[in-house]
């Protein structure tokens, strides 16, 4: 988790959401944006909710509007993972 924490610490969350926003309508970007989201998201010791909440927008906009079942699954895996981190913070 060392390496997640130091990409948390250093605005790798703002970056993320910067790209995904800058190339919203590319598929393969949105996939890759989710899986380093559900990376992000897991693992103990949890990440900082004051840092990963940023992510709940984007989360909820691709629940909603899932181009495809493995970003749906993905972005509610992190829903899952971040509910962790809200309960033990």
């Amino acid at each position: 988790m060392k390496h997640r924490d130091l990409v948390v610490e250093k605005d790798g969350i703002e970056k993320l959401l910067e790209s995904v926003n800058n190339f919203k309508q590319s598929l393969p970007i949105l996939k890759s944006a989710i899986w380093a989201i559900s990376n992000i998201s897991r693992g103990k010791p949890y990440p900082p909710w004051g840092k990963v909440q940023q992510l709940l927008p984007l989360l909820n906009q691709i629940i909603q509007d899932a181009p495809c079942q493995v970003t749906l699954s993905s972005a509610l895996w992190s829903l899952s993972y971040l509910s962790g981190t809200v309960v033990f913070h």
